[in-house]
């Protein structure tokens, strides 16, 4: 029969690996997130898009949703489910909507995208002049 005290020792090494394997996850899940961001902004700088860029949408239903082109200022990417429970690559671009006469409007805009892979990003959207 196994005392106590070795029960007591069996458990914290249990979950003293069990907290070391959920720091790894997290900073993989972080470098992974990191990498998927670096990939997008590289697709999106093949097409000269930048950040600060007034964009447009190249499917027409998405665009009929913002009378002047916005701004990208951030964009997110990271792995997650579409609405079928499949996995994809999640991409949240961070919009500034502008009026028309130009002026930025304080309530910012996201859009989402459920696509294969980060760099498939650069096919949804297109730079607009300003």
């Amino acid at each position: 029969m196994t005392s106590l005290a070795t029960l007591l020792r069996r458990a914290e090494r249990a979950r003293e690996k069990a907290e070391a394997a959920d720091d790894a996850s997290r900073m993989a899940r972080y470098d992974l997130n990191t990498e998927a961001r670096r990939v997008a902004w590289a697709a999106l700088e093949k097409r000269g898009i930048k950040r600060g860029d007034r964009i447009g949408f190249a499917c027409p239903k998405r665009a009929h949703w913002h009378d002047c082109a916005p701004q990208l200022d951030a964009l997110e990417a990271y792995r997650g489910r579409d609405h079928d429970g499949n996995w994809c690559w999640r991409v949240r671009l961070r919009l500034t909507a502008i009026n028309a006469k130009g002026k930025q409007l304080k309530s910012p805009l996201s859009e989402y995208f459920d696509l294969a892979h980060p760099r498939d990003v650069a096919r949804e959207i297109v730079k607009v002049a300003a």
